[in-house]
């Protein structure tokens, strides 16, 4: 899903949680091949900036992108088969990320803890 304005902000993403997804906001797309690939495609520099050749407008920041236009982008894609192997890569990865940074917060929780302590 999309929203038609500020797409240089990160104004896509995929719906990781269930299989629908309904809003008056933002254009929903279902994608043929991994999800996952295609979600992480669609966040690189190289994809955002054949987006924003198609936005108009007249507002810095309410550019918008018509969902025809969307749909004109062109990219070359693997087979499904490696695309779920690129996919799961980039799925793994994030949660990688996502388990540092827990980690990182609660180490600087205890970092801060710590310091409190030795300066009563």
């Amino acid at each position: 899903m999309y929203s038609s304005n500020n797409l240089e902000t990160g104004s896509i993403g995929l719906n990781k949680f269930g299989n629908a997804t309904i809003s008056p906001v933002y254009s929903v797309f279902m994608v043929n091949g991994n999800s996952d690939f295609i979600a992480g495609l669609a966040t690189t520099h190289r994809f955002i900036y054949e987006m924003i050749r198609f936005r108009q407008g007249v507002v810095y920041g309410q550019w918008r992108i018509h969902e025809s236009d969307f749909l004109k982008i062109k990219y070359y894609i693997p087979q499904v088969l490696e695309q779920e192997k690129i996919g799961n890569v980039l799925s793994e990865l994030d949660r990688t990320i996502t388990l540092h940074d827990r980690k990182l917060k609660l180490l600087r929780s205890m970092k801060k803890a710590l310091l409190q302590k030795m300066f009563i």
